[in-house]
């Protein structure tokens, strides 16, 4: 009984506990709620952003200069010599020689090979016998008719026999000039056997040797002249209004580094070349040592136009900008935008002609930065 009565009283004490907690926990709330949220700490004041600098290499910037200028079109394309001939048999045969080599130069007129000409001279000594025969038959012939015509006149004989006597003679005067075409063509045949240069020049292919049997047309030698080189270039067709015959071109060709050959445009198609929006264009190069050989590659420019002096910048240092032309100016320690007024560009050296808003030996920006603007902070680092 007492111990029931103590537990009883320990869970009194329990209960009132917890309702006091619950009742100071409210009032806490009530209270907070009262005054509001507990303010926030106040902010750490922050520093003012840096101004944007920009660090700049030597490299990224270059000098307005006095110079020469040449306005340019760029070509290429392949080299062939300007005058080549394919050697081919004008008869039939068998190649009884063959006196030149590939590489080998050889004069105009140079004998290149020689057929066998055993029935070649039989054949023209045939149309030789018969031409003589015919030709003997005629005095015969001339005699009758002389005859006829005299007794004609006498009244000895009728018109059909004089008219005869005509006709015999006027047949053989046919018969002879056949043969004398005949054998004139045996004679060409039998030169035609020893087989020669066309032009000077070097032998390019050969293809035949002793032995061989060959056709007519077919071929046997090609001869190549390289005193001039054509180099046949294709041009966009935008930049075949700025050319003219006779306008300088600078080519490099493979192999020969940075030696530039001077040639001449001789022609200019009058079509575009077929699958591209380009038009050939042919260059006439002088190769008087005959270094440059057919199939080789070259490029280069067609000069279209030229300054003898000009204030210019590199061509990558202009911008566009709001519809202008500018340049950004190194001025101290920021950059200045400068609208220029620009002239001659696509130049041989990637010059560009400035005619105004620049002076000698200002530092213009080549370098290809973004978001730049009038005023922002740049320095030149030093090395």
């Amino acid at each position: 009984m007492g111990s029931a009565t103590g537990r009883s009283r320990a869970w009194r004490w329990i209960v009132g506990g917890l309702v006091i907690l619950g009742l100071a926990g409210g009032a806490a709330y009530v209270l907070r709620e009262r005054r509001g949220p507990a303010a926030a700490p106040p902010a750490t004041a922050q520093a003012p952003a840096p101004t944007p600098q920009i660090e700049l290499a030597p490299e990224d910037m270059a000098a307005a200069v006095r110079t020469g200028l040449r306005q340019v079109a760029r070509v290429s394309g392949s080299m062939n010599p300007v005058r080549q001939s394919v050697v081919k048999a004008e008869v039939a045969g068998t190649i009884a020689e063959v006196l030149v080599r590939r590489g080998e130069q050889v004069r105009q007129g140079q004998v290149l090979a020689r057929l066998d000409t055993v029935m070649l001279k039989a054949r023209l000594n045939e149309r030789v016998a018969n031409l003589e025969q015919v030709k003997a038959a005629r005095a015969v012939l001339e005699r009758s008719n002389a005859n006829a015509q005299t007794l004609k006149q006498r009244g000895i004989v009728s018109d059909m026999a004089s008219d005869q006597a005509q006709s015999n003679l006027n047949a053989n005067a046919a018969q002879i000039a056949a043969i004398e075409a005949q054998v004139a063509q045996a004679r060409k045949s039998l030169a035609d056997a020893t087989i020669v240069a066309p032009i000077a020049g070097e032998v390019g292919e050969r293809w035949v040797n002793p032995g061989e049997n060959v056709n007519v047309d077919a071929r046997l030698f090609s001869v190549v002249s390289l005193d001039e080189i054509e180099v046949e270039a294709l041009v966009p067709a935008r930049e075949v209004p700025r050319l003219a015959i006779g306008q300088q071109v600078r080519l490099r060709v493979e192999g020969f580094g940075n030696q530039v050959f001077v040639g001449r445009i001789d022609r200019i198609n009058p079509t575009v070349a077929t699958g591209t929006r380009a038009i050939p264009i042919f260059v006439i190069l002088p190769n008087p040592d005959h270094r440059l050989k057919g199939g080789m590659f070259a490029s280069g420019k067609v000069i279209i136009s030229q300054v003898d002096e000009a204030l210019a910048v590199p061509e990558k240092a202009i911008r566009r900008e709001g519809g202008a032309s500018v340049v950004y100016v190194l001025a101290g320690d920021m950059l200045a935008r400068r609208p220029v007024d620009v002239g001659m560009t696509e130049t041989e050296d990637d010059m560009a002609e400035i005619r105004s808003g620049l002076k000698p030996g200002d530092q213009v920006l080549i370098a290809p930065f973004i978001n730049l603007a009038d005023g922002m902070k740049a320095r030149l680092a030093q090395r």
